[in-house]
């Protein structure tokens, strides 16, 4: 039978609009180009437009051009000499206020990670888990900005 009562989304889960207005540009660094697609998908249904870049470098390159960005979501294990470790490191240096949210299906990794202070999404994951992961990392990033301004 059909209901006119209005929508709600079950077990007390936020509702995503398609039509919410942007939470800004996200970076994703993932060489794995189909991981790289869902991912995609997942941060646009939360409101984000994505550019792609398949590793450290090529994500470094894009943020010197067009540090517009308002996160960086990267895979810890990718190609070439910077991993998503090393890049959450330089960013927090030189882009202190990018959030970074790091992934990985290898728990290794992601307690180095996380021993460095970052937050860290382990795969797979859904889009709930996406949408708790982001809020601790932009959390996270607002609370690293507060300890480093000046006080007054």
């Amino acid at each position: 039978p059909r209901s006119h009562a209005a929508v709600t989304a079950p077990d007390g889960l936020e509702r995503v609009d398609q039509g919410a207005p942007a939470q800004g540009l996200a970076l994703v660094v993932e060489d794995n180009r189909d991981v790289a697609d869902v991912s995609s998908a997942l941060l646009e249904q939360l409101g984000y437009r994505v550019v792609k870049a398949e590793n450290a470098s090529e994500a470094l390159a894009l943020l010197q051009r067009q540090t517009k960005f308002d996160l960086i979501f990267s895979d810890i294990v990718v190609p070439g000499p910077i991993d998503g470790i090393g890049l959450a490191q330089i960013c927090r240096e030189r882009y202190p206020d990018i959030p970074v949210l790091l992934t990985t299906g290898y728990s290794a990794s992601a307690k180095d990670a996380v021993r460095q202070g970052v937050v860290v999404l382990q795969k797979p994951y859904d889009l709930e888990a996406l949408r708790r992961n982001l809020r601790e990392a932009l959390e996270s990033a607002r609370a690293r900005r507060r300890q480093t301004e000046p006080a007054g």
